[in-house]
């Protein structure tokens, strides 16, 4: 319900002063509460005391008669001595308000009494206006430069803010100056929009100013609507898609369909790739837990390289080519280097050919150790083999037994882990021959016994010798005329 809160025509009364206070009388009109001397020609002028209060110093309040706890009041909400705050504060203080009441608050309203009234186009119905250095006498005032004009709040936190120069800010807080005719601090969503042909889209700078960017051309068409894919200039005026597939965890470059996702990997590309040099990051400070490889040449050794072509049929949105590749079945290479090799979300393996370097240096290293080991060993032999394959004569002269046109050939291949051959010639009339095979200690561990002359070969599998280092000798008629050293690994 509508009240009058006050209603009244001033007549025609004598000066009179009470206290304070001064009633109008015929020469100006003027009352002053508060006051015995109003300020210039204001009609009503309240002077209120310093009093403390949590909302300030109270001037002036303004009730109805059947909701004495529902107010309009006018305070100065500073805690400043000498300083003047005005607060238009419309408050509800009902402890309990009855149930189907409405509550409190402010409502401002401009208000025509006609449509003759709304057709100013430049005329508004409401004002906010925020000055300085006005001056009442003579009207003169500056504008605002850079303290805020406006400031939105719930209880103490700055919802909006607008700064002298119009910029409004959302959820921006109170202490930062909005940088932008609208700077908002969180979503922004757009409602309603029509569907049209336009000539530039909206683009968003890292900092997060919005901008423009027109499309090619005028009125561009995107033809572009399967999800994730980017689209690109493909005619006149035409969006259509790209070979870029990007979901947001994973970009794939050449896909012709729904890509499989595969959680350690960001960007994969269907085809072959070109170029001239890749770096992979490697710096110490951001590793940890560094441990040596052991045990490298025994995985390098299990490793089965094989060459293949590609099972199109398998996987048709790859691009497969047509060509002969070397590498490893990602099954096989999984059971002895688990690490290198990854699994996507339907089962497909991929491996890491990249890491695998490491292996191989340090398989080599590996083996380069035991090659010096047996290098020692067969220095060693070759000691005393020289010893073995020469008698002293009564004059101290080595006596050798059928040099001439005899002799051994070095076992192929060597090392060996299946079989070896072992070429020989004899010289004429060489009589009874054996090829003797030594172990490491001197034992004859095989021996091969034949008649003639000439050229000849015999063949030694691995299997009938354990892994180790041997020495394999030439006898002609019971004397050693030429040895080799060959290596057996399984």
């Amino acid at each position: 319900m509508l009240r009058h809160i006050a209603s009244a025509s001033f007549l025609s009364f004598a000066v009179v002063s009470i206290g304070q206070n001064t009633f109008p009388w015929p020469a100006t009109g003027q009352v002053g509460i508060g006051t015995t001397t109003p300020f210039g020609s204001y009609l009503l002028h309240l002077d209120a005391p310093a009093l403390p209060s949590p909302t300030g110093e109270p001037l002036m309040r303004a009730t109805v008669n059947d909701s004495p706890d529902q107010h309009l009041s006018i305070n100065n909400v500073t805690s400043l001595n000498g300083t003047f705050f005005p607060m238009l504060w419309g408050g509800d203080e009902r402890p309990t308000p009855a149930a189907g009441t409405r509550h409190g608050g402010l409502y401002l309203r401009g208000n025509v009494v006609d449509d003759v009234n709304d057709a100013g186009t430049l005329s508004p119905l409401m004002v906010f206006n925020g000055i300085l250095n006005y001056n009442s006498v003579t009207g003169t005032s500056n504008p605002v430069v850079t303290r805020p004009l406006f400031s939105w709040t719930n209880q103490f936190a700055t919802m909006m803010l607008m700064s002298a120069n119009g910029n409004l800010g959302i959820g921006t807080g109170g202490n930062v100056a909005p940088t932008a005719r609208l700077h908002t601090n969180g979503t922004l969503r757009f409602q309603g929009l029509t569907a049209n042909t336009y000539t530039s889209a909206l683009v968003v700078d890292a900092s997060g100013n919005v901008a423009t960017r027109a499309w090619p051309g005028t009125g561009a068409t995107l033809s572009c609507s399967t999800v994730n894919f980017v689209p690109k200039v493909t005619g006149t005026n035409v969006l259509n898609c790209s070979q870029i597939w990007d979901n947001g965890t994973l970009v794939n470059i050449n896909s012709t369909s729904t890509v499989v996702a595969n959680p350690s990997v960001r960007f994969r590309v269907n085809g072959n790739m070109q170029v001239n040099s890749t770096y992979y990051t490697s710096d110490q400070r951001v590793k940890q837990d560094v441990k040596r490889l052991n045990g490298s040449l025994e995985k390098v050794m299990r490793l089965n390289p094989v060459s293949y072509n590609w099972n199109k049929a398998a996987r048709p949105g790859f691009e497969f080519d047509d060509q002969l590749h070397l590498g490893f079945l990602a099954q096989e290479l999984e059971k002895v280097v688990p690490a290198i090799v990854a699994t996507d979300s339907e089962g497909y393996k991929a491996i890491n050919y990249t890491e695998l370097v490491p292996l191989l240096v340090a398989s080599m290293q590996d083996q380069s150790v035991i090659i010096e080991d047996k290098q020692s060993q067969i220095d060693a032999l070759n000691e005393r083999l020289a010893v073995l394959e020469g008698k002293s004569t009564e004059n101290g002269q080595m006596e050798a037994v059928g040099t001439k046109m005899t002799r051994l050939e070095q076992n192929a291949p060597n090392p060996f882990t299946e079989n070896t051959i072992i070429r020989y010639n004899l010289a004429e009339k060489a009589g009874q021959c054996s090829i003797d095979v030594l172990d490491i200690g001197g034992k004859v561990v095989k021996s091969f016994k034949f008649l003639g002359s000439g050229s000849g070969q015999l063949l030694l599998e691995a299997g009938s010798l354990p892994a180790g280092t041997y020495t394999y000798a030439l006898f002609v008629a019971g004397k050693s005329v030429d040895s080799k050293i060959m290596v057996v690994t399984h």
